[in-house]
């Protein structure tokens, strides 16, 4: 039997897992207080608030139940840490709507800013590739057995989904910073009466 890195794997997971069940946490008081304080906000803002929280809480329990699976389920087989857990490849492909729907959302909060389609298009256009890579992960993640057979053939496509994640949540946030700051600029300039 092969050895295995309990602290590489489990322990990561494990501290992972944790980790985001605080942020769960400070999402589910984020959407308590969005709902608290807009209750005026339009009607598809506030279903997309809640779509986005039901699939985060949809996530949060699958991850779960991975950690559950490999801590208790298969208890006592390491040799079991190399096989793909299914919640997990499910996770992934709710994570990646949580994202494509979040910068989208972004997306279009540059259009309105802007007045230009070029930034807004490619982000949409990124986001929606990213959102058929996470599907491609989780079907073949899905299918194919084990972990570095996974690794093995789609190493690619995740290192390509991080990266057009980055490269969109920057260019997302540079041109809203962008926007914002002109936006400021003009109002500060601006006589007062």
């Amino acid at each position: 039997m092969a050895s295995f890195d309990l602290d590489g794997t489990i322990g990561a997971y494990e501290l992972g897992t944790l980790v985001s069940y605080i942020l769960f946490g400070v999402t589910t008081t984020q959407v308590y207080i969005y709902y608290s304080r807009f209750p005026n906000d339009p009607r598809g803002l506030r279903y997309m608030v809640a779509f986005i929280w039901s699939c985060e809480m949809v996530h949060v329990v699958l991850v779960g139940c991975t950690l559950y699976q490999i801590t208790v389920a298969d208890y006592g087989h390491p040799e079991r840490l190399i096989l793909t857990p299914r919640p997990l490849a499910m996770a992934v492909m709710i994570s990646a709507f949580v994202g494509t729907v979040v910068q989208v959302f972004f997306a279009f909060r540059i259009y309105r800013l802007s007045k230009s389609l070029y930034i807004p298009w490619l982000s949409w256009i990124l986001s929606f590739s990213l959102l058929l890579g996470a599907i491609a992960v989780c079907f073949y993640g899905l299918r194919i057995e084990t972990i570095p057979e996974f690794e093995g053939q789609f190493a690619w496509l995740l290192n390509s989904l991080w990266t057009g994640g980055a490269v969109n949540d920057l260019l997302i946030a540079g041109t809203l910073v962008y926007w914002l700051k002109k936006a400021e600029n003009l109002s500060a300039n601006r006589p007062s009466c």
